[in-house]
């Protein structure tokens, strides 16, 4: 097929993003040609339109959108017009023109931007060429809110942390006598946000990724890579009470296998519903987050180690995967608990940025291009 026949991968993405140029790494490495970078800034001003940059037979990819000011910044002014159903959770419209490096914002007003600006990019499409999706919005978005990805999981029947709720009152779990759980926001990523949490009779423990400042207009939430240590009852109420202002869910905490001295889960990439590459993650925490400074572990030494119970993760997560049936990938976090029985924490809408990573000699973007049947039009 010539050149300027053959479909294309068309990104939706901050143009300078890592990802991207990951991704155009893997299509020139494949003698492929490189993908059209749309920005989500310009789609959703007007400056461009997809019908535009769309050709029968292209495939369109709604990358992360993080990692960007700009964008971050286009989303949560989006979110600030929007109504939310549920409840006036914190919404702001004082956004500095420069990022405020690892704030916060709230995460429930990104969500309704993010929401918003998937409708204007899905109408867009409607307008366009004939082509193909990889991710459809409406998964990404269930990927996106814990509490709907959780209920997906459940209803296919898969095990997941137990006792998963909307926070609404910090004392719903400082004034138990024994818990331990996890806090996490309802729409964050990456541990952005997140609280290990041990109460017993009174006193507790916590262990969070959020840096937080008080000032007159309230606290400031900041995503840090250290994790800091709580041991004050008034400190770990003020910090779950602002993040019960930005949406928060809280579960059980379900304890992790260990490896090699450390603790781990694993993450699995499954592409076009097959378990195509896995990552073991280990921490010496409670975070097991690449991004934090933790390792990947050896996978062939756990997958021994797992034996026959690995075919039973590997359905699981597949299943999980199929809960979200416009996805043609998706990362899935499953926990190993010591008996190396397993349980599902999360689906990740852009959790297939695994660098370095070879199955069959491809990436995680090479396995996808595969299966989109694009490797074929290379002649």
């Amino acid at each position: 097929m010539p050149a300027a026949d053959r479909p294309k991968i068309v990104l939706v993405a901050p143009p300078q993003s890592r990802r991207v140029r990951a991704y155009q790494t893997t299509l020139e490495a494949l003698g492929l040609p490189s993908a059209r970078v749309l920005a989500y800034t310009d789609l959703l001003n007007g400056r461009t339109h997809l019908s535009e940059h769309l050709r029968e037979g292209d495939v369109l990819r709604y990358e992360s959108p993080g990692e960007d000011w700009p964008t971050e910044r286009a989303l949560l002014a989006l979110g600030f017009e929007q109504a939310d159903e549920e409840r006036a959770y914190l919404k702001t419209d004082a956004l500095p023109a420069e990022a405020d490096l690892g704030r916060l914002w709230s995460s429930r007003q990104w969500f309704l931007g993010l929401r918003a600006a998937f409708r204007q990019l899905d109408e867009q499409r409607l307008q366009a060429a004939p082509h193909r999706l990889m991710n459809a919005s409406a998964d990404i978005l269930s990927m996106f809110d814990k509490a709907d990805t959780s209920a997906r999981l459940t209803a296919a029947g898969l095990k997941v942390p137990p006792n998963q709720r909307l926070l609404q009152d910090p004392d719903e779990v400082l004034l138990s006598p024994h818990a331990r759980t996890f806090v996490k926001l309802s729409h964050g990523s990456g541990a952005a946000g997140a609280v290990a949490l041990h109460v017993l009779r009174g006193r507790v423990a916590a262990q969070t990724t959020v840096q937080a400042t008080v000032q007159m207009d309230g606290a400031k939430l900041y995503n840090s890579r250290r994790v800091r240590q709580l041991s004050s009852v008034a400190e770990v109420r003020a910090l779950l009470a602002a993040l019960i202002e930005q949406r928060a869910v809280v579960e059980d905490w379900l304890p992790k296998a260990r490896w090699d001295g450390k603790s781990f889960d694993l993450r699995v990439v499954v592409i076009a519903g097959k378990a195509a590459q896995v990552l073991v993650r280990s921490s010496r925490g409670p975070f097991t987050n690449l991004h934090l400074g933790n390792e990947r572990g050896d996978w062939d030494a756990v997958r021994g180690w797992l034996g026959q119970r690995w075919e039973e993760v590997r359905d699981s997560a597949q299943r999980a995967a199929a809960c979200f049936a416009g996805a043609l990938y998706c990362g899935v976090d499953v926990l190993i608990l010591p008996t190396r029985e397993h349980a599902i924490l999360e689906v990740n809408a852009f959790g297939d940025y695994h660098r370095g990573v070879l199955v069959d000699g491809l990436d995680t973007y090479g396995m996808q291009v595969r299966a989109l049947g694009l490797l074929d039009n290379r002649a």
